[in-house]
């Protein structure tokens, strides 16, 4: 498998616009594409590591999302993160999510399925949504399954 959970660190660069990024233990900061106007009141953010999608677009698990999770799905523990994404480079099915994302499922016994939901923003970056847990699969929104 192909996680990445830590980007090797490279030069900060302060052109027009700045780009970088530094490891801190297993996650990595890094600003993307700020104007440099705005590098010192901009947010950092920190990614906790990508996976590859069936499609090869980079899908990133920010902490923020993976926060949302926990808050909102007790049955997570904050090391489960990297379960989110195997699931989304090895998913079981591919289901059609609203406003164009997309659910990767993965069965973890007979009545509970790991949905991920993401996005993919074109060939070079997408994000996590959210992940549950559920009982079933909605049959009727799978477009792909392996």
């Amino acid at each position: 498998m192909a996680i990445q959970t830590e980007l090797r660190p490279s030069a900060v660069v302060l052109p027009q616009k700045s780009r970088w990024r530094f490891s801190l233990g297993s996650c990595t900061i890094r600003e993307i594409n700020r104007p440099r106007e705005l590098f010192a009141r901009s947010e950092l953010i920190l990614i906790l590591g990508t996976s590859l999608s069936l499609k090869g677009v980079p899908i990133r698990l920010t902490e923020e999302r993976w926060e949302h999770v926990l808050d909102h799905h007790a049955e997570f523990s904050y090391s489960d993160y990297s379960l989110v994404l195997e699931a989304i480079e090895s998913p079981e099915y591919i289901l059609l999510g609203r406003n164009a994302s997309l659910i990767a499922v993965v069965a973890l016994g007979p009545a509970a399925y790991l949905h991920v939901f993401y996005k993919e923003l074109g060939q070079r970056d997408g994000f996590v949504i959210t992940a549950a847990i559920r009982r079933a699969i909605d049959k009727a929104k799978i477009i792909w399954r392996q």
